[in-house]
């Protein structure tokens, strides 16, 4: 299988969401109502753009589990639903535990609380500010190097800022979480 994950080499239309290195094994049905969505845009946009979203899940070098957290926090924060099930399934995949994805689901106010005193907690923390003020503060950007790793809060912004998007296009489009992925 190649890196677009079809057998033949053909990449999937405008539009549409290849399927991702690395989550062999999980069993997901597509995100049909956002491929409709996608699928009235141009091939210039859509193309390009689902690449994009495809290489952050498939080629980025930050930890898939602290990925995970951040598209979830995101989503949570964005009230985003229709992401967040699915991502939720992915990151129990990949190896998030299910306190990681309480964390992540905590509201804002719940999560203030902690000591900061592991990754995830800081990766939340992180996307917190991103989300809220646009930057880290030096604090968290030296905890977030010490336990994530240099040079990866620019990978971490393109992932919220990427799941902010998808966020919107599903809010503005009015997409209902797919079938099987509602709490």
């Amino acid at each position: 299988m190649n890196r677009t994950g079809s057998e033949s080499g053909d990449r999937p239309g405008p539009g549409q969401i290849e399927p991702h290195v690395g989550f062999e094994g999980l069993k997901l049905p597509p995100p049909v109502e956002l491929n409709r969505v996608l699928s009235r845009l141009p091939g210039e946009i859509a193309g390009p753009w689902t690449r994009f979203a495809n290489a952050l899940l498939s080629c980025g070098t930050l930890p898939p589990v602290l990925r995970e957290l951040a598209i979830l926090r995101t989503a949570n924060r964005r009230g985003s639903d229709y992401i967040v099930g699915p991502h939720r399934a992915i990151g129990l995949h990949l190896g998030l535990t299910p306190d990681q994805v309480g964390l992540a689901l905590a509201p804002a106010e719940r999560f203030a609380e902690t000591s900061l005193g592991s990754p995830s907690e800081v990766v939340v923390a992180a996307t917190d500010q991103m989300l809220d003020l646009g930057e880290v503060d030096d604090r968290i950007r030296r905890l977030f190097e010490l336990a994530v790793g240099r040079d990866l809060i620019t990978e971490l912004a393109m992932v919220i800022g990427q799941y902010v998007t998808v966020g919107l296009i599903c809010k503005s489009a009015g997409l209902e979480p797919e079938p099987g992925f509602t709490d």
